[in-house]
């Protein structure tokens, strides 16, 4: 199965799974003390939990192969990521940007994005014990699996 995804050095040897995330670009014109202004705005969410956040620029994503059982399937429909996202934007421009009139906010595009992870088991501290953790790919970071239910849940029907 061909997937867009977040690109990154993956380590061998690893569980890797494919997280769903949206990413939508959007048209907003709003009311300001000097006039009419229109400005391009990216949201991106969560494909499970449809949280949205607002974002700079839209992520570099590359198209990979990847086996069918490695990817978390979506939950949230596409519609349903849209809706909130404006309603997102319509908030952020009436109460942070201030702007004097309701503002118009336009979809333009929605990408559909899987970020990489991968599972790993690494010593902490002096006793040598070993932590689940979970490395993000396309940043380079470690965190705790159990901070990420659903990566981890993913990880115990399918993993080791």
């Amino acid at each position: 199965m061909q997937i867009q995804t977040m690109p990154g050095r993956e380590k061998e040897h690893l569980f890797t799974c494919y997280y769903p995330q949206y990413a939508a670009e959007w048209a907003v014109t709003f009311q300001t003390l000097f006039g009419e202004r229109k400005e391009k705005i990216i949201t991106v969410g969560d494909g499970i939990t449809n949280r949205q956040s607002i974002i700079d620029h839209l992520p570099v994503y590359t198209t990979t192969e990847v086996k069918r059982e490695t990817v978390i399937p979506y939950e949230i429909e596409r519609n349903a990521f849209q809706e909130q996202g404006k309603e997102i934007l319509r908030k952020y421009f009436l109460y942070q940007r201030r702007s004097w009139k309701v503002p118009v906010v336009q979809w333009e595009q929605t990408y559909v994005i899987y970020a990489p992870y991968q599972i790993e088991d690494v010593r902490k501290g002096a006793g040598n014990k070993m932590k689940t953790m979970l490395y993000e790919v396309s940043s380079g970071s470690y965190d705790k699996l159990e901070k990420f239910p659903i990566i981890q849940q993913f990880y115990q029907e399918r993993g080791e």
